[in-house]
């Protein structure tokens, strides 16, 4: 089981070649995303999010009926006012941590009906940084701050513990019986699993961080591996583990997203039937493999709950809470909104450029302006998506992008080196190319698209990586590209990492800002080209007003180094907003700028 804390068939032949046109259409106000936020028993809480929409509304699993509630609601009672404690499998007890300077309060309560009932103190006083139940509620599990684990037997009140070499203790995991602790390391690039009961400590090989998942019975585990041909790779073994132990690939050349049994049997999301086409498959005791669920969406982790899948479906506009019920093999939608109403129709066709895939959206026949925007989305390690995000952070984006579709514009969403789907020796690429290998692919990309449709405008439009990718494209191909627009973009990779030496990105670079690297951070620049940009260029900036990710000053700067070379700049800040942009004033604001600044009379920012 998974923390309970939220965070088309092949078709790739030829250079340019699609699947058939699928039509859909939406605005901003039609963005609803719900998730998971709490379940207990048969009943789960949902949240549902849009633009300045937050909803919530409280399902029935088994009827399969939602009531609307309010924000503050919560299937759990407070325990000293408080709503934040870990739960039992059931549902009905809780332990509850009263964190001191020098020891930690650990409190058992019984939460099956009516107000808590505590239990007992817990013979324990350590400072933990997981706390997790076996999913026989036989067991607590915790990992402590100095390293320790310990195992405490609800039935009998007894502590057992075992001391590791790890501090930390990343995609924590507890085995359903309590036997087995899971955790990932990446100084030596391992899953590491604990057995509680002997006392011994077992690696697996894994450079891709993950969960590693038990089945009911303890005797086989699944996690994730690079495979031969470099993809993430799902992997089974039988337990106990050991460097003899024979593993067998279940997957290969996909991406998988998430995985859970249930049972003994296996449940994952992955894009088996094409590069964006993600659905939920079932792989049986004996090997077979059937599909659950298509167009599922990998924006929340799979979840058990009385002995069904809670998992999000995904519609245009759309996620939409499901549950399957595998005995029945039955799926019962769980949601109070109403699907989007149409408007116009667009096409969108998944296509390849030079080996790079990619996504086109397109307006009806007739309606076309010739007109070519090339989205870049942040990451680098995201995919592009047919219809609209699984993240609500980019869906956002796509609702905009729709309205620019709408107008007569085309959109190409593009998937350059370093974006997920791809093989990790394709991650590799970028190190010591940031700047220049995803730069090729979008002028290539760009070129035959252009050429394709007969092309007269092209604009860039990219956030935060993507806004980066946006404006260094243009200082390398200043004739191909007509505008280049950045929201939440770096614009400088040197003082970035310079402020954040151990950022991801500084892998990139192969290390933060030193004598022996600064030729890459060089080379990386958005400024060296800068002065080849035509001055009547327009170059639009967008940033969030209380963007901690990437600082306002990433775009202020640019702005006003750009103005002395008499640049044609815009710089919008987005009141109130952070690196992902939530309020459905900013953006309006966003698309209106766009349309106004580039003279898009009809586009419409509805």
């Amino acid at each position: 089981m998974k923390p309970t804390t939220y965070y088309l068939y092949p078709f790739i032949l030829v250079c340019l070649l699609g699947i058939p046109g699928i039509v859909f259409s939406s605005t901003i106000d039609d963005v609803s995303y719900s998730s998971i936020k709490e379940v207990r028993e048969s009943d789960v809480l949902l949240e549902h999010n849009g633009p300045s929409v937050e909803q919530f509304s409280r399902c029935s699993i088994s009827s399969g009926e939602c009531t609307q509630v309010d924000k503050d609601t919560s299937l759990y009672p407070a325990i000293l006012g408080d709503h934040t404690y870990e739960t039992g499998p059931n549902g009905d007890t809780a332990v509850y941590t009263i964190k001191l300077a020098d020891k930690s309060l650990h409190f058992l309560y019984t939460i099956d009906s009516g107000d808590p009932v505590l239990r007992r103190v817990l013979p324990f006083t350590d400072h933990t940084t997981r706390l997790r139940f076996s999913n026989n509620g036989s067991y607590l599990l915790a990992a402590t701050v100095s390293g320790d684990l310990i195992r405490y037997t609800i039935a009998d009140n007894t502590v057992e513990r075992m001391t590791t070499t790890q501090r930390t203790f990343p995609f924590f995991q507890v085995s359903p019986r309590g036997t087995y602790v899971s955790a990932y390391n990446y100084s030596f690039g391992e899953h590491r699993l604990w057995n509680l009961d002997n006392k011994t400590l077992t690696s697996i090989d894994a450079t891709e961080p993950a969960f590693v998942e038990f089945n009911d019975t303890e005797d086989e585990v699944v996690f994730v591996t690079q495979g031969q041909d470099g993809h993430t790779t799902l992997t089974t073994a039988p337990l106990p583990y050991s460097s003899d132990t024979a593993e067998k690939e279940l997957t290969r050349g996909t991406t998988v997203r998430d995985y859970l049994y249930v049972g003994n049997d296996l449940y994952l999301i992955d894009n088996n039937n094409g590069f964006y086409s993600y659905d939920l498959f079932r792989i049986s005791t004996n090997g077979d493999r059937t599909l659950v669920a298509e167009n599922v969406s990998y924006g929340q982790y799979i979840r058990e709950i009385d002995g069904k899948l809670l998992f999000l479906s995904h519609n245009d506009a759309q996620t939409v809470v499901t549950a399957y019920n595998p005995e029945a093999e039955t799926l019962t939608e769980l949601t109070h909104t109403t699907t989007p109403s149409a408007l116009d129709t667009i096409s969108r066709t998944a296509v390849e450029y030079n080996g790079r895939n990619a996504v086109l959206w397109e307006p009806e026949e007739g309606n076309t302006t010739n007109t070519l925007f090339v989205w870049l989305h942040g990451g680098p390690k995201r995919q592009t998506s047919l219809s609209f995000h699984p993240y609500l952070s980019y869906a956002v984006y796509d609702a905009v992008l729709i309205e620019l579709v709408e107008s007569g514009a085309s959109v190409l969403r593009l998937d350059y080196t370093g974006s997920e789907g791809y093989s990790a020796q394709d991650q590799e690429r970028l190190v010591g190319n940031i700047g220049k290998v995803e730069v090729n692919d979008i002028v290539k990309a760009t070129q035959s698209q252009a050429s394709r449709d007969n092309i007269d405008k092209v604009h860039l439009i990219g956030n935060s990586y993507g806004g980066y990718l946006a404006l260094r494209a243009i200082t390398e191909e200043p004739d191909l590209f007509d505008s280049a627009i950045s929201i939440n973009g770096v614009t400088n990779w040197y003082t970035l990492l310079t402020a954040i030496p151990d950022s991801l990105f500084a892998r990139y670079f192969n290390g933060a800002p030193d004598l022996h690297n600064l030729e890459q951070y060089f080379s990386a620049s958005v400024f060296s080209g800068l002065p080849e940009v035509p001055d009547n260029t327009p170059i639009l900036l967008f940033y969030g007003e209380n963007d901690s990710t990437i600082p306002s000053a990433q775009s202020i700067d640019y702005h006003a180094y750009a103005r002395t070379l008499g640049k044609n700049t815009t710089l919008v800040e987005l009141p109130n907003e952070s690196h992902i942009l939530r309020e459905d004033s900013s953006l309006q604001k966003l698309c209106g700028v766009i349309a106004e600044e580039l003279n898009l009379q009809r586009v419409q920012c509805n």
